[in-house]
């Protein structure tokens, strides 16, 4: 899979010395600067979103055309639900065009396409509190991925990920038992079987958010009952991030945890290739039956 485009985390907006190297590095391969779902989700939560947009978007609106709009993954998992196949195009043309005349009017002054935020925003914004910013239902959801791990994990295991043991959590992450729970879990969701089949095996938005919600929980196998949920919330506003960038090149983070995440991950899909083609090979140099008698 050859990879294109540089992810922004909400964090790096407005970071000259992270943000301007990106968009040189994008203008000079040919590629875009994306903006997720998640990052509209983060600079427009507060009651002072309009300020706060207009100043995390200073920097990017002198280069709009450089800009793309990635879609959420909850309709990127949809669309292969649906289809059975991995989201061929990650992302939102419509959008994209939207985000860019709002870029224009940051560095015009013209305040068109911000005047029809103005008045979609209050719906916007309670949508994004159900989808993404339910923070005990988040703590909730990741409680359940911890008290599997903690069932499934060998205390010499719990020992060493308590150590931050970076190559054992990669090895879990990899192997094909994942590929099974990932396939189970899938079907569990309601995912044909044939469908989940293939989305875990093949790079998919399905397969890339279980692996990285699971790996978000191997971080909270300990304290997450005393944890502050806007803490957890936050854990998996930037998983989001790293599901996006793994179809893409590169994620520009000021966060050290999200940027080793994302090294992690993409990692650990590598390896998960690797594996599912020695078992195609392995299964292509097998001698073919012998017909019963």
């Amino acid at each position: 899979m050859t990879r294109k485009h540089i992810v922004i985390d909400q964090n790096a907006f407005r970071k000259e010395g992270l943000l301007c190297p990106a968009m040189t590095s994008a203008k000079n391969n040919g590629e875009n600067i994306v903006v997720t779902d998640m990052a509209l989700v983060e600079m427009m939560k507060s009651d002072q979103w309009e300020s706060t947009t207009k100043r995390s978007l200073s920097i990017l609106a002198t280069e709009p055309q450089l800009v793309i709009c990635s879609k959420g993954i909850g309709p990127m998992m949809k669309e292969e639900y649906d289809s059975g196949a991995p989201c061929a195009y990650i992302f939102d043309d419509e959008v994209s065009n939207r985000f860019r005349r709002l870029l224009g009017e940051v560095s015009g002054g013209d305040d068109t396409t911000f005047e029809h935020v103005r008045k979609v925003i209050g719906a916007a914004r309670d949508l994004a509190k159900h989808q993404h910013l339910d923070h005990g239902r988040n703590k909730a959801a990741l409680m359940t991925i911890v008290d599997a791990w903690k069932k499934d994990l060998t205390a010499e295991q719990l020992r060493r990920l308590r150590g931050s043991d970076e190559q054992l959590t990669r090895e879990l992450l990899s192997e094909s038992e994942m590929q099974s729970t990932c396939f189970n879990a899938l079907v569990g969701a309601g995912y044909d079987r044939s469908k989940a089949a293939r989305l875990t095996m093949d790079p998919s938005v399905s397969s890339h958010e279980f692996l990285c919600f699971v790996a978000v929980g191997l971080r909270w196998l300990d304290g997450l009952g005393a944890a502050d949920e806007k803490k957890v919330t936050n854990d998996l506003a930037d998983k989001d991030y790293v599901v996006t960038a793994t179809f893409c090149r590169d994620l520009v983070s000021e966060e050290k945890r999200v940027q080793e995440q994302f090294a992690r991950i993409n990692d650990v899909i590598d390896r998960r290739a690797r594996l599912f083609e020695s078992i195609v090979q392995s299964s292509l140099a097998m001698p073919p039956e012998e017909p019963a008698s």
